[in-house]
Formats: C-alpha cells, sequence, structure tokens
C-alpha cells in the first residue's frame, strides 16, 4: 500500500479545507503555504515537505514559511511535529492539516430575503425612472 504520508507533491491538486479559503482571520499568504503543504499530504492531510522546498517553491524565504505556519498553527489550519534524524539533527517537520466545519451563517436566509427585496426595490426605482 501507500504510506501514511508524503514527501513529494502529489500532482496538480491541493486539499485545502474549505474554512480556510473562507476564514477572514487568514491573509493570502497563509492560505498560499497552507494550499503548498496540502499539494504534499495523502488521504488523511499528513506530510513532510521541508521548509527550504516550501520556501523555494513559492518564492519567498525560509523565514516568512515559517512565518505563515505558526499563524496557520494559532488558526487551527496545522499541527506541526518536529522531527530528529537519528544522530540528533533535524530533518523535515511532519505537518498535520485540520479539516475543520466551515462556520454556518445562521442569518443566511434573511441575508438572501433581504438582498432579494433591495434588488427588487433597485428595479422599480429603474423602472420607474424610465
Amino acid at each position: 500500500g501507500t504510506p501514511p504520508y508524503r514527501k513529494r507533491a502529489l500532482g496538480n491538486f491541493s486539499r485545502l479545507p474549505a474554512a480556510a479559503a473562507f476564514d477572514r482571520r487568514i491573509s493570502s499568504a497563509a492560505l498560499r503555504v497552507l494550499a503548498a503543504i496540502c499539494t504534499y499530504c495523502n488521504q488523511f492531510g499528513t506530510c513532510f515537505p521541508g521548509i527550504a522546498r516550501l520556501a523555494q517553491e513559492l518564492g519567498v524565504s525560509r523565514q516568512a514559511v515559517q512565518r505563515q505556519i505558526r499563524k496557520l498553527e494559532q488558526l487551527g489550519y496545522l499541527v506541526t511535529t518536529h522531527r530528529k534524524k537519528g544522530q540528533g539533527g533535524h530533518t523535515s517537520n511532519f505537518y498535520q492539516v485540520l479539516y475543520p466545519d466551515r462556520p454556518r451563517r445562521a442569518n443566511a436566509r434573511a441575508n438572501r430575503s433581504e438582498f432579494r427585496n433591495l434588488a427588487n426595490n433597485d428595479f422599480r426605482a429603474t423602472s420607474s425612472a424610465a
């Protein structure tokens, strides 16, 4: 079978948490880093791409990638496990991408109805002016 994690990108797609796409707290830079990490993930959302590799692929510094990873951890989209080589040296981190539920807007129906009313009023105002 396949290993439970990936070190190489899977190809031309990424399974990005839907909640992240709509989360107004997440910056464009953090979303790019998350999307890049997701290209390495298997079906369980785990992978271990190196910081240097991510930085090179995104065209940013290693520090910039690390900064965005910290933000993603704080926002609850990523869990990082630091790994060490057998002799005590460092190797790439192990990442678990989290897929939180996308928040539902409690008043979505009211917003749609308000939008329809505004649209109808705008149409009536335009029609009567003609």
